[in-house]
């Protein structure tokens, strides 16, 4: 008497995606994009510190500038208690136009808070592509020097500003930002690279699940069930066949999505 064989019907798999990484090669903003928000930052907060109708309403504008920091953040559906600015997007713009304004109300140079931008710049490494971050590499120093250049006086802690010229110090402070983009560069090559290194052993890893379950979910009976058919092979042959039908398409099938999805992963910046 023949056997029929087990379900024909083939065995969904479910795919392994590995979560996105947090990291700066999201694709929310182009690299124009970023690099024209980081030159409007440099501009607005240029033109604000500039304009003596403007400057005592500084910090107010920074205080708005805060706010709008964390109302992105909440509408990009990110936790609020996560203060750094996320990778590619108009956070870190927001957060260099609050920093410019709050070290020219302050003093430019002078100001207690100028430590703050070396950080910023530090943290753009991660936040930034390079050429957006080569930008605020020199818009603060540009910043900082029209702002040491000018003859406004400040309303606020830093008192007079633009005394009309530099000093070693200030010099030196100046050109501190863009003797350190060579630095930042370097080190954000080899963040790239250890990140694509990364991506590549959990995607390798995905695959590795996903064959996993390949075999044991639906190769694995499938094989079953031919040896089981096999004890009558003359009864059974066209079932045979269909069974190796079947396995032939899933096989290219799996073969053809994890291909792919390696692919399209590796490639992801």
């Amino acid at each position: 008497m023949g056997r029929s064989g087990l379900s024909q019907e083939p065995i969904m798999l479910t795919q392994v995606v590995s979560p996105e990484l947090s990291s700066c090669y999201t694709s929310f903003m182009s690299v124009s994009a970023q690099v024209l928000s980081v030159i409007s930052a440099g501009i607005l907060s240029f033109v604000w510190v500039r304009t003596p109708a403007l400057h005592p309403y500084s910090l107010q504008l920074v205080a708005t500038l805060v706010l709008l920091y964390f109302w992105v953040k909440y509408a990009a559906k990110k936790k609020l208690h996560h203060i750094l600015p996320n990778a590619l997007s108009f956070e870190t713009s927001i957060l260099a136009a609050a920093l410019l304004l709050v070290i020219g109300y302050t003093g430019g140079t002078a100001s207690l808070f100028l430590p703050l931008l070396h950080f910023l710049l530090f943290l753009s490494l991660f936040t930034l592509d390079a050429a957006s971050l080569i930008t605020l590499g020199l818009t603060i120093p540009f910043f900082l020097w029209s702002v040491e250049g000018g003859g406004l006086t400040s309303g606020g802690m830093g008192g007079p500003l633009g005394n009309g010229s530099l000093s070693t110090h200030t010099i030196a402070t100046l050109l501190s930002f863009p003797a350190l983009l060579p630095l930042l560069l370097f080190a954000k090559t080899q963040y790239q690279e250890r990140l694509a290194e990364k991506h590549t052993l959990r995607v390798r890893g995905d695959q590795k699940i996903d064959m996993t379950m390949f075999i044991t979910t639906f190769l694995k009976p499938k094989l079953y069930t031919m040896f089981q058919l096999s004890s009558y092979p003359a009864e059974n042959k066209e079932n045979i066949q269909k069974q190796i039908r079947v396995i032939l398409e899933q096989t290219e099938l799996m073969i053809g999505e994890v291909k792919d999805d390696g692919d399209e992963k590796i490639h992801e910046k």
